[in-house]
């Protein structure tokens, strides 16, 4: 029994596990960590994804769906949260420095440069940053920049694949984080060169913070030809491979340490053309303690971040809102579809019950009247007296048991609205004390902004089911994440 019910309070109370799924040209892919590290793939159809763009959404929501039903093992139909690395070409990426102006401003001089380097209008873009290195002078950050239509169209596929995305990053973000977990942080400058299906990848990594990102597509490489000859995938190696030891040189002063190899199936040959070609120590990448191949190293480095407290994230996603944002709105939602159930479920139960009492007390008050009858018509008066007076006590429980039901409020309406509001304002409900809708009740919550607490406080006051709306100033904090922590009482005023 006891097993049971902390079974119970683990899955009232439990984070939500987040996985990592990489987008390619050739394939989805799934990692996440479940007790051990679980890993799916299925390849996609040709001209499903070109150049990064979703050519023929139908094949790829067919193909997430098929991975769907892959890692749904139990077969229990929930949500697959992830953390989504978009393919190479659809990201750009370019590190900055800006003045120390301090943490208050750090935010606001951020995101005026990022408008001020991108390649694209603000208005269709996705901009966000990550901090790379602070000194006493200056920060150095590294942005990131996508189309806001594109990384749209992904939300609704991936969403309507039941794989709700957490965070929108790029393959050398997730490799640059992989590097760093197996011990690449060295304050040198190394070189990590990925070919994918995709086409070729060069980062430049420092004390384990990515500085540089290149990207090069197969089919610019191609170009007009029929193939890509072995001669000319040799060029574009060693003048794609020079260009970032060359900016490696100029921005650090010094060459990289090391040429860190990613081509899975390639790297042997690869290997030894590079070694012959540069004087740098190449070494294949490997990820000591886990059992899988290269091909999965991507998704791996994105389930990793997964696997970081959101209120901890501080790298970049490109998309509408931040990491911990998107986490805390799929909370709010599971909160509501939670509480929704259970509600429902409690009114239910108690709907059955009231009904079987009401209907159990009708009948003896039917069985009363009736003997009732039988002693009037013989002329019982003290007997008909007692039966009179136990016939009007079971009338008068009769008529509670109706008050009670009618006293019955619509908690599942009170919830959905409350959730509603918490929802278009942004808002994480954490507790809700309340003895009845006949008393005040006080809701405990938090904010991503002093200015979202008094759109919330505002926006139950101007409901008409939320009366004496007060907000306590004095339990206004700011939280360890950044958050605001606030505390709102209120009477609700929700018709049966």
């Amino acid at each position: 029994m006891l097993k049971k019910l902390r079974q119970l309070f683990e899955w009232l109370s439990s984070k939500p596990k987040i996985g990592g799924l990489e987008i390619s040209s050739s394939g989805v892919t799934y990692v996440r960590f479940d007790g051990g590290l679980d890993t799916f793939s299925v390849r996609l159809q040709p001209g499903t994804i070109r150049e990064g763009k979703v050519e023929d959404p139908a094949k790829l929501l067919e193909a997430l769906s098929e991975l769907y039903k892959a890692a749904d093992v139990g077969g229990r139909g929930g949500l697959m949260r992830v953390v989504v690395v978009l393919p190479a070409a659809t990201v750009y990426t370019q590190s900055f420095d800006i003045p120390n102006v301090g943490e208050d401003k750090l935010i606001e001089s951020a995101d005026l440069n990022l408008q001020m380097i991108s390649p694209m209008p603000k208005e269709t873009a996705y901009m966000s940053f990550e901090r790379l290195q602070e000194t006493p002078d200056r920060y150095e950050l590294l942005g990131a920049f996508a189309e806001r239509a594109l990384v749209d169209r992904y939300w609704d596929i991936l969403s309507q694949a039941k794989f709700p995305p957490i965070v929108f990053e790029f393959p050398g973000l997730a490799l640059t984080r992989l590097f760093r977990s197996i011990g690449g942080t060295q304050p040198h400058a190394s070189l990590l060169f990925h070919v994918s299906s995709d086409g070729l990848s060069l980062f430049t990594i420092r004390s384990g913070g990515l500085y540089f990102d290149y990207f090069r597509s197969w089919q610019s490489i191609q170009g007009e030809a029929r193939e890509i000859s072995r001669q000319r995938f040799e060029e574009v190696v060693v003048q794609e491979v020079q260009k970032v030891i060359n900016f490696t040189l100029g921005r650090f002063k010094e060459t990289p340490g090391q040429l860190v190899l990613l081509a899975p199936s390639l790297e042997r040959d690869l290997q030894t053309f590079l070694e012959s070609h540069f004087p740098i120590p190449v070494v294949p990448l490997e990820v000591p303690g886990w059992t899988v191949g290269p091909q999965w190293f991507v998704a791996l480095g994105a389930a990793l971040r997964g696997a970081i407290d959101r209120g901890e994230d501080r790298e970049l996603s490109v998309s509408s809102m931040g990491s911990a944002e998107l986490f805390y709105e799929e909370q709010l939602i599971d909160f509501v579809r939670l509480w929704r159930a259970v509600v429902a479920g409690v009114m239910g139960v108690l709907l059955i019950f009231f009904g079987g009492a009401a209907y159990f007390l009708a009948g003896q008050a039917r069985a009363v009247q009736g003997q009732l009858g039988q002693f009037q018509a013989v002329g019982g008066g003290r007997e008909l007296a007692t039966l009179q007076a136990k016939a009007e006590e079971f009338n008068a429980l009769v008529k509670m048991v109706g008050g009670v039901r009618a006293a019955a409020r619509p908690w599942s309406a009170f919830f959905k609205k409350l959730a509603e509001l918490a929802g278009k304002n942004h808002v994480k409900l954490d507790r809700i004390e309340a003895s009845g809708f006949d008393n005040p009740m006080t809701l405990a919550a938090r904010a991503p902004s002093y200015d979202g607490v008094v759109a919330f406080k505002n926006a139950l006051a101007s409901d008409p089911g939320f009366k004496d709306v007060n907000l306590l100033v004095s339990q206004i904090a700011t939280l360890e994440d950044g958050a605001v922590g606030f505390s709102v009482t209120f009477t609700a005023q929700f018709s049966p």
